[in-house]
């Protein structure tokens, strides 16, 4: 081996290393430290790949209810502003229904990415939380929770260009 060669090759075990052990695999749900409420889901995104939060960090800045279920919005400060959302039915659901909570940018240009984040909760569950935008700092949301029933009919809840500031 020549001179340098061993720092090199220290150099690329050091980097694989640290890309094994960033936890960038995308398996794994985003942490936030916050307050929210821990839902069961199943784990199906849109517009965050592999990206969830497994609660709503921060605090309500937008809530509505109607057609049987309460919508909210969460910020956090963090990651240039961070928005959550979360969908509750206010009754039983039962399998095959479910709920979904989506959260996107009012206003997109195309120039900026995700435009949104959607979650699917699990058959049967009450609550779905944790599609998240970052970078939401004067950026207005928009966010939709949606019931579908077991007969193929659709109940929704909306919040529309909130959080702007």
């Amino acid at each position: 081996m020549a001179d340098g060669d061993g720092v090199l090759l220290l150099v690329v075990a050091l980097v694989a290393i640290a890309a094994a052990g960033s936890g960038a695999s995308g398996t794994e749900p985003i942490r936030f430290p916050g307050s929210g409420t821990t839902t069961t889901t199943t784990g199906t995104t849109s517009g965050i790949p592999g990206g969830y939060l497994s609660t709503c960090p921060g605090w309500i800045v937008g809530q509505r209810t109607a057609n049987g279920m309460t919508l909210r919005v969460f910020y956090d400060p963090q990651s240039g502003g961070l928005n959550c959302v979360s969908v509750t039915r206010n009754g039983v659901v039962t399998a095959p229904s479910y709920l979904r909570a989506e959260l996107r940018f009012s206003s997109y240009s195309g120039s900026a990415w995700p435009q949104y984040s959607s979650r699917v909760g699990a058959a049967g569950a009450q609550v779905v939380s944790g599609a998240y935008l970052t970078a939401a700092d004067n950026r207005c949301v928009t966010a939709v929770g949606t019931y579908y029933l077991s007969g193929g009919t659709a109940r929704r809840v909306s919040l529309n260009r909130i959080a702007c500031g």
